[in-house]
């Protein structure tokens, strides 16, 4: 009986030794937005994106940004730049309101817009977080 107990309090406090190193790691960022992951998708569900590609038919409707920001030590705002034919066509503002963020932001994609589309993030003092780019085909 005291060995399982022993093993039991081992277990807890390696599972409090990992998660406070964790929580550590989150804290010593350097304040800095970063875009973890990102995605090109045909929606957003759950705050999770479904439908993933870098080439979308013309008839797509609408492609979305989806994307998991962290490094925010409070909240900001970062904005999405959709171009198409290298000229601004869409500008949006998002929150980040915490450490780590999902986030997103989607444009109609009219059927004769094929062709090379990209997306810049930009921070509050509009330095580039990113630049993602997909194709759409007709």
């Amino acid at each position: 009986m005291g060995g399982c107990r022993r093993t039991v309090w081992v277990l807890l406090f390696m599972l409090l030794l990992m998660n406070c190193s964790a929580y550590s790691q989150v804290h010593d960022s350097s304040g800095k937005l970063v875009i973890q992951k990102y995605a090109f998708c045909k929606k957003v569900e759950k705050r999770e994106p479904v439908g993933t590609a870098k080439e979308f038919p013309a008839d797509i409707g609408n492609v979305y940004l989806w994307m998991l920001v962290t490094g925010a030590e409070k909240p900001t705002k970062i904005r999405h730049v959709w171009y198409y034919m290298d000229k601004p066509v869409f500008t949006i503002s998002l929150d980040v309101r915490y450490q780590r963020t999902r986030t997103w932001s989607y444009k109609n994609i009219p059927p004769e817009s094929d062709g090379k589309w990209y997306v810049r993030v930009l921070d509050e003092s509009d330095a580039e977080l990113g630049k993602f780019s997909f194709t759409v085909k007709e």
